[in-house]
């Protein structure tokens, strides 16, 4: 153990011992040094993906073979990225290596030390002796310095004893890396077992396991000081995790343990996991590197035997896929008890075969049926069983499969099957699903309004990309089965979604919405602040994945693959927030969806509008105002809500156009453009427009019945044309409906700059421009049509 916890220490793993080979190369002694070098290729020298050097290879022969040398300053420099010091003494003909964070008693060079002119050292001990030869540089031109040079294929057996990650071949050159890229995980404090669900990891013996792990980007650069999350499943009882001398927090999720470890300035962290069972243990990085991840499965025996199912909540095998359901079922003997004979049972709570049976590895039947009989002390019978023995690991493994929807027990004993099971015997629940029908999302659609609908049956109008949007506004995000451009979009129902966000540097998740109720566009009941979520989906830039998996009508729901309790909904439509700016990206499959987010000021007041008297006539008339913010500064660049109230009585009132754009949308036939003003009257027109929603992107976003989201200006301005007689709209019937009224006697209302979503007026109070016909703010202006 002691040369295993030295090579946990090292940020570096593995190298292949490539040669370069010009010609054979199979050195088995070494020869006294043949003179003479001949100019190769200049060849690259990287370390973590970044380009350091690009020497000239030389070409010469070493024990009777030719092969390829390097100069040795440039050794030098490439280990001094990795941490270890290189020095080069040309009087003692020594190349010495230091690493304060390996043992070179435990280091093994391959061919043993050897002979030759030069000695290698580590940390000053002896670990190889080979020859070097010396010439000109040809990068130095004609005034080149002579230099000695080291053949590559010695120095590669020593950055392997060194653990050191690359490859050197005569095309790319020499590649270090600091560390392996993605997640390198290591068990130890165990005995047997290969990590798998049918081969855990197991300490037969003790309570504890400790787990190094090392994470690393693509070019192998180590992901210092990064949290790291851990979900634990399993066992017969809470886990602990200790790191650095101090236990971690455990969260409880209906049985789902979560934690969190931090990586050193290496990239790598140790802990010990604690407990009693066999756990799966999902090891996950966070941000950047989340789709680094592995699970493993770890049995803490001690002194009992223990029993674990590689998937507790499985779905079923179909003819298609015969082995989809195959659950391996372990128990595991302490001491590594062999040649012990395990008898597995299988049980349900009805007194009739079950769904499940057992089989081999590859999904064959071979229990044996029996008259269900219950198991004494429960509510279960047993209708099949299977007697199979421990190996030299005391592990006995059988697989069930299933190709129906149910829950199974097993039950195991030691002995033959003349020993029947009871209450107290090794038992582990498994419960078999159908498959999850996951929805091929042809669209994402994204709005900062509350979607409409009742019951869950949303629509939403195809806009995949919406800026301006404040830190503070929640936008809603409806996956699309189609992406005709009609008005109301189908939201895909009756099939699982995944989601993936990307948040910006610097930008963190700050809430989620569902619509627990299912009921109405005001129902989004539920909310789960991000202090609530999995560290993983808390840190600022991190990737965030939400999974709706449906099932029997309605949707549950997991964040970064931990569930959130509480969270039904029908539709797989969430809503979320954000605190910092910046462009969050939302993918489902291939569909793609963009927000950007500016600065966290929210909206105070609206005011200053001109002109201050608005006479709105049959071509139009446009207004102007000045949006506000918290911070007394006009809000720039921003979406702003512009709530209003128009009598249902009298004559309908338009908005034709928003900051100078008119309002149109592809709904025409074939995707063309038509007119889509915004209806602010409750009245109906007859008849009725095609469309509830209006959303241009960049310029507003409107929902029937819910405020004007527009955006203001670099100078906080927004412009509304109003319009009332002789308004186009679309009508799936006609491309252009008309609204021939025209008012004779005139309708009124006041323009007030009221605290938002009331009628008081506002002062530094959440709050924008109002347009209704009745309030208590402050008159900033009236329009009449």
């Amino acid at each position: 153990m002691g040369d295993q916890q030295g090579d946990l220490k090292r940020t570096l793993s593995g190298i292949a011992s490539a040669a370069i080979v010009l010609g054979a190369i199979s050195p088995v002694a070494f020869a006294d040094t043949s003179s003479g070098l001949t100019q190769g290729n200049p060849l690259p020298i990287t370390v973590n993906g970044q380009i350091i050097a690009i020497p000239y290879e030389m070409v010469g022969v070493d024990s009777g073979n030719q092969t390829g040398f390097f100069p040795i300053y440039y050794f030098d420099e490439a280990l001094a990225k990795l941490g270890i010091q290189a020095t080069w003494n040309g009087v003692t003909h020594t190349w010495a290596l230091t690493d304060a964070n390996v043992n070179a008693s435990s280091v093994s060079v391959a061919g043993g030390v050897g002979t030759g002119n030069t000695t290698v050292t580590l940390n000053g001990t002896p670990i190889k002796m080979f020859n070097t030869q010396v010439a000109k540089d040809p990068a130095g031109g004609p005034n080149a310095q002579v230099t000695t040079y080291m053949p590559i294929y010695y120095v590669n057996n020593i950055l392997q004893a060194l653990n050191i990650n690359g490859s050197f071949t005569g095309q790319t050159g020499l590649k270090l890396y600091s560390a392996a890229a993605g997640l390198t995980v290591k068990v130890s404090g165990v005995t047997t077992g290969n990590g798998t669900a049918a081969n855990p990891y197991t300490n037969t013996s003790g309570t504890t396991a400790t787990v190094w792990i090392q994470l690393a980007d693509a070019n192998g650069n180590p992901a210092v000081n990064t949290p790291v999350s851990l979900t634990i499943t399993g066992g017969s009882g809470a886990p602990t995790i200790q790191q650095n001398g101090s236990y971690v927090n455990v969260t409880n999720s209906n049985g789902t343990y979560t934690a969190t470890v931090n990586t050193d300035a290496n990239g790598t962290a140790t802990f010990t996991l604690g407990g009693t069972g066999v756990y799966g243990l999902t090891i996950a990085g966070t941000g950047p590197y989340a789709s680094s991840s592995q699970t493993v499965y770890i049995a803490l025996a001690n002194s009992s035997a223990v029993i674990s199912a590689g998937n507790t909540s499985p779905t079923v095998s179909t003819t298609s896929n015969a082995t989809q359901g195959l659950v391996p079922v372990t128990v595991v003997l302490p001491t590594a008890q062999a040649n012990q004979p395990v008898t597995f049972y299988l049980a349900n709570s009805s007194n009739s075969a079950g769904v499940a049976d057992f089989t081999n590895n590859q999904g064959t039947v071979v229990g044996l049926k029996v008259t269900p009989t219950q198991i004494s002390g429960t509510s279960e019978y047993y209708y099949e069983s299977y007697t199979t023995y421990t190996n030299s690991n005391g592990q006995a493994t059988v697989y069930i499969n299933a190709y129906n929807p149910g829950t199974v027990v097993v039950y195991a004993v030691q002995g033959t099957s003349s020993v029947v099971p009871t209450s107290s015997s090794l038992n582990v629940s498994v419960s078999y699903s159908l498959p999850s029908t996951s929805a091929s999302v042809a669209g994402l659609s994204v709005s900062g309004s509350t979607p409409t609908g009742s019951s869950g049956n949303y629509s939403a109008t195809n806009v995949s990309s919406i800026s301006g949007i404040g830190t503070n506004q929640a936008v809603y995000v409806s996956p699309l089965s189609s992406t005709s451009n009609a008005s109301s979009d189908p939201v895909v129902t009756g099939a699982s979604v995944t989601y993936t966000l990307q948040l910006a540097n610097g930008q963190s998740l700050s809430t989620l919405y569902f619509d627990n109720n299912n009921s109405s566009s005001t129902a989004w009941s539920v909310s789960k602040a991000a202090s609530t979520l999995p560290s993983t989906a808390q840190s600022p830039g991190a990737t965030v994945q939400l999974t709706a998996t449906y099932s029997s009508g309605s949707y549950s729901w997991t964040v970064n693959g931990v569930s959130l309790s509480g969270v039904t909904t029908v539709t797989p439509v969430f809503g979320f927030t954000v605190s910092g700016g910046g462009q969050t990206t939302i993918t489902s499959g291939s569909a793609k969806a963009t927000v950007s987010f500016v600065s966290n000021v929210s909206p105070a007041y609206g005011g200053y509008l001109n002109p201050y008297t608005v006479n709105v006539t049959q071509s139009g008339q446009t207004v102007q105002f000045t949006v506000y913010g918290t911070d007394g500064n006009p809000l720039a660049n921003q979406m702003v809500p512009i709530v209003y109230n128009v009598p249902s009585s009298g004559d309908p009132l338009f908005v034709t156009a928003v900051d100078g754009t008119v309002l149109q949308q592809p709904l025409g036939s074939n995707g063309t453009n038509v007119y889509t003003p915004i209806y602010l009257s409750t009245g109906s027109l007859n008849p009725a427009p095609s469309y509830n929603v209006v959303s241009v992107p960049g310029v507003v976003n409107w929902t029937k019945g819910g405020p004007i989201w527009a955006e203001t200006n670099s100078q906080g301005v927004v412009s509304l044309t109003f319009a009332s007689g002789y308004v186009p709209y679309w009508n799936s019937t006609s491309a252009s409906v008309y609204y021939s009224g025209q008012a004779a006697g005139g309708s009124n209302v006041s323009v007030y700059s009221p605290q938002y979503g009331t009628t008081n007026a506002a002062t530094n109070t959440t709050g924008v421009i109002y347009i209704g016909s009745t309030g208590s703010g402050a008159t900033v202006g009236s329009i009449t049509w």
